[in-house]
């Protein structure tokens, strides 16, 4: 009789053990899915800074040359946009579409600026 409490309660131990492993596993899980939630929250907001900072503008008034504010913000703009990984060949005709004035911009100029 005494034996077969032992061996319950070994079987329970274990079986706790394994528990409390599965909790402790879900927790890391659980605290690297806060972590990636806060970050992208960081990178949206960041985006949609950029986008209101700097991409709004710039379609609406474009830049002439010599405006360096509008360099600026291009500058700014490509900057930010490049940590996202966005593709190298659009970053360059975003940047010369958003320095043209509105009204000289081409259809490959404002398919480049709808695209983004």
């Amino acid at each position: 009789e005494v034996c077969k409490k032992k061996y319950d309660l070994a079987e329970i131990a274990a079986a706790f053990k394994a528990a409390r492993n599965t909790v402790n596993e879900i927790k890391l899980g659980q605290e690297d899915a806060e972590r990636d939630v806060k970050k992208k929250a960081g990178d949206r907001d960041q985006l949609e800074s950029a986008l209101t900072d700097y991409f709004r503008p710039l379609v609406v008034e474009g830049s002439t040359s010599g405006d360096t504010m509008g360099e600026e913000k291009v500058d700014n703009l490509v900057r930010i946009l490049k940590r996202f990984s966005l593709d190298e060949s659009m970053m360059s005709a975003l940047a010369t579409a958003l320095l043209k004035d509105p009204s000289t911009r081409g259809p490959f100029d404002t398919m480049v600026l709808t695209q983004l």
